[in-house]
């Protein structure tokens, strides 16, 4: 700040004023009620546990995706083992009718 004039009474206001500032300052830091310390331990508690939450609900949905592709992978190979022994055996064979047996008079 350019100053022409420089007056000794308006620069000890300046040093008072920014000294009164940073005392007020400080006290509202130091006076700080515990309601609002318990508030924002709150708050960073909440936030914890919402990261936590989230991680372990991460670890559940992989957990059951890999065992739903271990499931899958599973039934695929049985039902690729079935078809392979339906080629090598053939078509079923056709029961045969039975005549009932006739009863003479």
């Amino acid at each position: 700040m350019y100053r022409l004039l420089s007056d000794p009474h308006i620069e000890q206001r300046r040093k008072r004023r920014s000294f009164f500032c940073s005392v007020i300052a400080a006290q509202e830091i130091s006076t700080m009620t515990s309601d609002q310390t318990k508030q924002r331990a709150e708050r960073k508690f909440k936030q914890e546990e919402r990261r936590r939450d989230g991680r372990q609900a991460m670890i559940e949905y992989e957990v059951q995706a890999i065992a739903i592709r271990k499931k899958t992978a599973h039934l695929k190979a049985l039902r690729l083992a079935k078809e392979a022994q339906a080629q090598t055996e053939g078509p079923p064979a056709k029961p045969t009718k039975r005549r009932p047996a006739r009863r003479d008079k």
